[in-house]
């Protein structure tokens, strides 16, 4: 079982021996280092510099958090609290505040000194509008303030040049600026619950956008530029009726429609991009689904499938297919005639080997974990976009010397084996950013390999009883060492 609470034991050597500039990190590695849960146990730390996350349990928000410079996080939830003292401001390195579940009407005027502020949570509190300090946040991706009572949001949102996830639903709003479709990097945009009833047409200029929630408002039409959103987008809208929109409309959403059942999406079947069959007791392959000849992504996780129909090759635009917990032993061949595929999962089955997928020419994800894998085909080499490997919990001795010369891997997953050591064709993987080796049987931290690795960013060794008295720095490399 894996936990979201690390120790680190490995940073890059400048940020463990000079303090002078801190290191801002990922939210990743920030993710992997140790919260404290008051000042009280912070200030135990030797170096009050390697403070870098803050939960505070207490109620009251402390009185003063100057002696930590390098604070890059603080949650401060559910405490009923009515303000937040001023000297947050002085938090120069601070990326993420979540501040969620309080009583706040306002946010203190120096909110607008954290220039390196990423996220922003205030949900749930007694706002009537959004701080104005808030849109001088110049490097704020994430802005959530869903449960409020602001009833607009204002045309200086277009400042927030860099933010991929706005979360305004549950507040009483009326419209949205057309200033919003500057957003060019949004990703994320949800307004359910809202009193929103129509989209400006600036929106279509959201290329970036992959999931819109609006949920249960009153929307009367869906603008002719939504047409110029990305295929990729995913619309949710739960207790909203389709048939008051013109002819154009109603497609548009439909063709954004992530449908969880056949017979809902049988009605359109032209428009059906995306579809989740998810624990539907099947064992049979429902043929209705080869009409859903637009089909991008296809779930029949956690069902019981053993076959599947010939004509399932039509479905020649599918990019991403799960089959995982189907208790699958093969492949069947006609799935690897879907050239189209980005991402295969093929999780929790009975795979003792790999089946010839050298067709997929266009894979970038292949997930086989918790399967019966003792090695790999030579094959796997010749899927050529190849960009992540996850082969966890399964039966392997060591890394199957096929893993190397997938040159292309940013992310390898060899956690729960056997696997003891990395061959010194490693070092081939140069593009790789992500290793997780946790829970298998090694013994030291490779250092050598690992400090080769140019682009590495991240190394899971958890589970692990280390040699080390005192563990290796290796630079420029978070080392995830213990569960906390």
């Amino acid at each position: 079982m894996k936990f979201r609470h690390f120790a680190i034991i490995g940073l890059s050597l400048f940020s463990f021996v000079s303090f002078a500039q801190t290191t801002l990190f990922t939210k990743e590695q920030l993710n992997a280092k140790k919260a404290y849960y008051s000042v009280y146990s912070a200030q135990q730390v030797r170096h009050s510099e390697q403070v870098y996350r803050l939960s505070i349990r207490k109620k009251v928000f402390p009185s003063s958090l100057k002696k930590f410079k390098n604070l890059q996080s603080i949650s401060f939830v559910y405490k009923k609290a009515k303000s937040i003292p001023e000297h947050i401001g002085e938090l120069k390195n601070l990326q993420y505040l979540e501040l969620g579940g309080n009583q706040l009407t306002s946010l203190p005027k120096s909110i607008k000194n954290l220039q390196n502020l990423r996220e922003l949570k205030i949900s749930n509190n007694k706002l009537t509008k959004i701080p104005a300090e808030v849109f001088e946040l110049k490097n704020l991706e994430v802005l959530r303030i869903s449960g409020n009572q602001i009833t607009e949001i204002p045309d200086k949102i277009k400042n927030l040049k860099n933010l991929r996830v706005l979360e305004i639903d549950n507040n009483p709003i009326k419209s949205l600026p057309n200033s919003i479709g500057s957003l060019t990097k949004l990703e994320r945009l949800n307004i359910s619950n809202t009193k929103i009833s129509s989209f400006p047409t600036e929106m279509g200029n959201l290329k970036a956008l992959r999931k819109l929630s609006f949920n249960e408002i009153p929307l009367k039409s869906i603008p002719t530029s939504f047409k110029n959103l990305s295929e990729d987008l995913i619309m949710s809208y739960y207790n909203i009726d389709l048939n008051k929109f013109s002819t154009e409309g109603k497609n548009i959403v439909l063709n954004h429609t992530l449908f969880y059942g056949i017979e809902e999406a049988i009605k359109n079947p032209k428009q059906v991009r995306f579809l989740s069959l998810h624990e539907h007791g099947m064992s049979k392959f429902p043929e209705k689904i080869i009409k859903f000849t637009n089909l991008k992504e296809l779930d029949l996780s956690y069902n019981n499938f053993s076959s599947f129909p010939k004509e399932i090759e039509q479905l020649s635009k599918l990019k991403k297919l799960s089959l995982s917990g189907n208790n699958l032993s093969k492949l069947p061949k006609n799935l690897t005639k879907l050239t189209s595929l980005e991402s295969l999962n093929l999780d929790g089955n009975e795979f003792t080997k790999v089946p010839s997928l050298t067709k997929l020419k266009n894979l970038k994800e292949l997930d086989l974990t918790h399967n019966k894998l003792t090695t790999l085909p030579k094959h796997i080499a010749k899927l050529p976009k190849l960009e992540s490997l996850n082969l966890s919990q399964n039966n392997l001795q060591k890394t199957p010397e096929v893993v190397y010369e997938c040159i292309n891997l940013k992310k390898l997953d060899i956690s729960s084996t056997e696997i003891r050591s990395l061959g010194k064709s490693f070092r081939k993987l140069q593009k790789l950013e992500y290793l997780d080796i946790s829970y298998n049987g090694f013994t030291t931290i490779p250092q050598s390999l690992l400090g080769d690795m140019k682009e590495l960013k991240v190394v899971d060794v958890r589970g692990k009883k280390l040699r080390y008295a005192n563990p290796p720095v290796i630079k420029g490399i978070v080392i995830i060492a213990q569960d906390y």
